[in-house]
């Protein structure tokens, strides 16, 4: 989970129950992003199913319910798909089958002294999909 105090309290609010357990029965209480695979997963006492908010609440968005709760930004997963987002959505840079670095959706940064290259694809502005932190003196934190 979050470590804002204020996405916890939101966490544990009653209009987020309520919320949680409309949606997951409006979604057939199944996981799905198995469904989409022909995977019937309704989750178990072990290993619940979580809803996931696709953009991620922070202490700025926490308090807007287009986003807090709004079923658009909601997904029922079970605890191994939800395991999978988590770690895709911490993942930062990835290989290609090349051997060339590609930058991922990562916040940018003031670039505050310039760094230099290193070599074709290992300098993270020359990395495919990083043009616009090259053009803006941004980069990966």
């Amino acid at each position: 989970m979050n470590k804002d105090p204020a996405v916890e309290q939101f966490y544990t609010s009653w209009r987020w129950r309520q919320c949680r357990k409309a949606f997951a029965k409006a979604k057939g209480n199944l996981c799905e992003r198995c469904l989409s695979r022909g995977i019937i997963n309704p989750g178990t006492k072990d290993q619940p199913l979580e809803t996931h908010h696709r953009k991620p609440l922070t202490a700025d968005n926490v308090t807007d319910p287009a986003v807090s709760l709004n079923w658009d930004n909601l997904e029922l997963l079970c605890k191994s798909c939800h395991d999978e987002e988590r770690q895709r959505a911490q993942k930062r840079w990835a290989v290609d089958a090349e051997g060339r670095v590609t930058c991922l959706d990562t916040p940018l940064v003031k670039n505050s002294e310039p760094r230099p290259a290193q070599g074709p694809g290992e300098d993270e502005r020359s990395a495919p999909g990083c043009a616009r932190r090259a053009a803006t003196g941004l980069r990966a934190p």
